[in-house]
């Protein structure tokens, strides 16, 4: 008989590349997640794209998300205003 699992949201995506960082971790953390919606986030990029993780994972995963995606928001933040600098 199959185990139930029980998945919390722990994370609302916006980008490709917020997406491609929180695929990351589950080869370095061993976290069982799935990303509800990824599929259509390159044709609907105002998403959200939704992170689930098992529910014993989910506070462990959110403290990891908070540091590595302020770094992201940075980057992001730092990319858009290099966009609208002179060249």
């Amino acid at each position: 008989m199959k185990e139930y699992v029980e998945y919390e949201m722990v994370h609302t995506a916006f980008t490709l590349s917020q997406i491609a960082l929180i695929e990351s971790l589950p080869d370095v953390e061993n976290i069982t997640y799935f990303i509800q919606n990824e599929h259509i986030l390159p044709f609907y990029p105002h998403g959200p794209a939704r992170v689930m993780v098992r529910k014993d994972h989910a506070d462990e995963v959110r403290e990891i998300l908070k540091d590595l995606l302020s770094f992201v928001y940075l980057m992001e933040l730092f990319y858009t205003l290099s966009l609208s600098l002179p060249h």
